[in-house]
């Protein structure tokens, strides 16, 4: 490929076409990787930032996300947060606005903004948008756990149409009390069990797909599919969850089932945008490798919706050759043990 000016002056699609324009994997490791901030770095000063900014000792900061200080110690020292709700409750702490709150989640988190057809996002942005209450984790699952008790006493569903999640957004913000709250969820409870329903069914697809079997026309179990790849428990509990739409898209394990499911860049980048996620960013070196990875495959026809490993062994083999921050748990979900 021809070399050219700092990486860094492109725009993450432009950033995409340089890593697609990559002849092997030499090329993207010696041009590409090295002009990509290591993203434990990029987290390892957002957090110090955060505390400092904030005039909190680790202490302090522990107490307010509810998490120990060895946890807070290892954060500042680049270890990212296991789950979406550690950066909500970061968040909580750091007082963002509810634009800088969905930055964070995003940008950090690699996690969707804050959806307004889910029932728990829908009580973080009345929190944020709220003029009367106190901006604070602990506020929100004061009311959260009242919302629950609301939905897990409703007898009937409300007739009223459900909205589309712009519109249910829109609507959503004018609510100003916890009574209106309530009864907002409880009008629009339909739309909030229909959270997801793009990509569960995206998900099933794929996997009807790569269990199908063409010479006898029979469609084989999930269970078989997932004995065949051998895929980890956690990727079994995943899928488990999915059939029965109670699963919160987590990203990693999105671009995972993505793998074992032999998808394209272009269907790997559907799923995570039925998951209300960023597609996959050019700027995160895991993330471009993969797309360097699945490009090249689908360029040279190795790609196939036939419930085989090649693919997962394909990019286990990059991530483990490049050897990157930040993909050891990528590389457990991909593990294929048949």
């Amino acid at each position: 490929m021809e070399h050219g000016s700092n990486l860094g002056e492109f725009t993450t699609r432009d950033l995409e076409d340089k890593v697609c324009d990559c002849d092997n994997l030499s090329d993207f490791q010696g041009y590409i990787l090295p002009h990509l901030q290591d993203e434990r770095s990029a987290w390892k000063e957002k957090i110090n930032s955060i505390i400092a900014e904030n005039h909190y000792t680790k202490d302090s900061f522990a107490k307010l996300c509810e998490v120990t200080r060895p946890a807070v110690s290892k954060w500042c020292n680049g270890s990212l947060p296991s789950g979406r709700e550690h950066f909500i409750r970061i968040g909580f702490a750091a007082h963002y606005n509810l634009q800088e709150f969905n930055f964070f989640l995003q940008r950090y988190g690699k996690y969707p903004a804050l959806y307004p057809k889910s029932l728990e996002d829908s009580v973080c942005i009345f929190i944020l948008n709220s003029k009367t209450y106190p901006h604070t984790y602990q506020q929100y699952t004061l009311i959260l756990g009242k919302i629950e008790s609301v939905m897990k006493n409703m007898q009937t569903l409300s007739s009223s149409p459900s909205y589309d999640t712009s519109t249910l957004g829109k609507e959503l913000l004018k609510v100003q009390s916890e009574d209106e709250l309530v009864e907002f969820i409880e009008q629009n409870a339909s739309s909030y069990l229909q959270k997801y329903e793009k990509f569960y069914s995206y998900v099933q697809a794929f996997i009807v797909a790569n269990n199908y079997d063409k010479v006898s026309d029979k469609q084989y179990s999930i269970h078989s599919l997932a004995n065949t790849q051998g895929w980890t428990s956690s990727m079994r509990q995943c899928v488990s969850a999915i059939r029965q739409r109670k699963w919160f898209p987590l990203r990693r394990k999105v671009v995972a089932l993505g793998l074992h499911l032999n998808m394209t860049v272009e269907q790997v980048n559907q799923m995570l945008s039925f998951a209300q996620m960023e597609t996959l960013c050019a700027k995160n070196p895991v993330e471009s490798a993969i797309i360097y990875t699945l490009n090249d495959a689908e360029l040279n026809e190795q790609i196939f919706c036939d419930g085989g490993n090649d693919l997962c062994d394909l990019v286990r083999e990059t991530l483990e050759t490049l050897d990157l921050a930040g993909d050891d748990l990528l590389l457990k979900d991909l593990e294929c043990n048949p």
